[in-house]
């Protein structure tokens, strides 16, 4: 197998990761993994698939180095996300994980003759594209640590390693022995409470979709592009109805007014939400 074959996966026995890493092996390539835990079932991966456990934040240079060695391909699936809390400032977190560890990673892979690299972004910067007016990086700690990271991609991205970005919609799936993300969301529409939403809605993709993505992204993305990737626009009732035909439910959705909406989103805005510089 040639080195064009090999695929070295960071974030490897995550959720968009464990997907990859079968695509992968699907598509033909020799995978090694890095994972801050082992896969969460042990038969998930073939004995094929070279499993380093650790943190790529922590792990030495030379470490890294001697891991992504006789790999042609890099795919970065790791990094804080909206979905946590962490403590003030915020945006401290999402800029070492999501800008200064990819910035560090990107260093180490170049030196260590990595060709291609593919970065799982967010939507998040393509909505900043088209709606420059909402400045949504100067108020979000989490859009903004990501728009930095797609800069840095694009301005990076050279003939000694072509690097890709894709930004991920909302992704829906599960991993075999980890319980799903949405799961909360979804006892709580399949609850017997009664069942509050708002308006609105989003694009929305399998992640089986994504992993194929990303190995598309590795044999023909362009380097330096930053590809915005989705599957369907529903709204958050559709999802909700969709949810409550799997679950064999039937209840009666209350829409939040946007007017309530706007004032708590005005409140919190004025108390916690800075603008960065």
């Amino acid at each position: 197998m040639s080195k064009k074959s090999s695929v070295f996966i960071i974030g490897g026995a995550g959720f968009i990761g464990s997907h990859t890493t079968l695509q992968a092996l699907e598509d033909g390539y020799r995978v090694s993994i890095l994972s801050r835990s082992p896969p969460a079932v042990p038969d998930l991966f073939p004995e094929s698939v070279k499993i380093y456990k650790g943190d790529a934040a922590l792990l030495s240079e030379e470490q890294l180095t001697e891991m992504f060695r006789h790999h042609h391909a890099l795919i970065y699936a790791i990094g804080a996300d909206d979905k946590i809390r962490p403590p003030k400032p915020a945006y401290s977190l999402f800029h070492f994980h999501t800008v200064e560890n990819t910035t560090r990673v990107c260093r180490i892979a170049k030196k260590a003759g990595i060709k291609r690299m593919v970065i799982l972004g967010s939507y998040f910067c393509y909505f900043t594209r088209q709606w420059p007016d909402m400045s949504l990086a100067e108020y979000h700690p989490y859009i903004h640590s990501r728009v930095e990271q797609e800069n840095f991609a694009i301005e990076n991205s050279s003939r000694n390693m072509d690097i890709i970005v894709l930004e991920l919609p909302y992704i829906f799936g599960s991993v075999k022995g980890r319980v799903p993300l949405w799961k909360p969301l979804i006892d709580y529409i399949l609850s017997p409470i009664p069942l509050f939403y708002m308006k609105g809605g989003s694009n929305m993709i399998s992640v089986k979709q994504v992993a194929k993505a990303i190995m598309g992204a590795i044999r023909w993305g362009r380097r330096g592009e930053c590809y915005t990737i989705g599957d369907q626009n529903l709204s958050w009732i559709e999802l909700i109805d969709k949810i409550l035909l799997y679950g064999k439910k039937k209840k009666s959705i209350r829409i939040i007014p946007n007017r309530v909406l706007s004032t708590a989103g005005t409140i919190i805005h004025l108390i916690t939400v800075p603008k960065f510089s």
